[in-house]
């Protein structure tokens, strides 16, 4: 009989605790990003590099999209940009693929506009095998 109030006391003073301080220092993002006009900028955290070397992109990424992009509209002036040195940029929408080199400087991808729709980003390295962590900005210019 003990055990269970024990383990609810645990519980409740460790996982529930709706007064218990918040972590401290800013949760790394990751995942899918949904924009419309006007939403500024958006950041997602992953590691670079993967398996896969297709011939479409230089560069060696994963299987899968790290993330998905979603425009609710068109947008005009959107940048994608990654932070890591020596990673390689994929981002594919149907048939549509853009890819950069892979290089020593950050990945800044400006285009004009951008039509609605969903696009895949895969973040690649130069050499096979190797990975390093990312962070990727979508930013509507202004």
């Amino acid at each position: 009989m003990r055990f269970p109030l024990v383990l609810a006391l645990f519980v409740w003073a460790f996982g529930c605790n709706k007064n218990a301080p918040a972590p401290s220092g800013p949760s790394a993002p990751t995942g899918d990003v949904r924009v419309a006009p006007g939403f500024g900028e958006v950041a997602r955290s992953g590691q670079a590099g993967g398996g896969v070397s297709d011939g479409r992109c230089a560069g060696h990424f994963p299987s899968a999209p790290q993330h998905r992009l979603t425009l609710e509209q068109n947008q005009l002036e959107l940048r994608v940009e990654v932070d890591a040195p020596g990673t390689a940029l994929w981002i594919s929408s149907g048939h549509n693929h853009f890819c950069n080199e892979p290089g020593d400087a950050n990945v800044h991808v400006g285009r004009g506009a951008w039509s609605a729709g969903e696009y895949e980003i895969r973040v690649g390295t130069s050499r096979a095998g190797s990975s390093m962590p990312y962070t990727l900005r979508v930013v509507e210019a202004r």
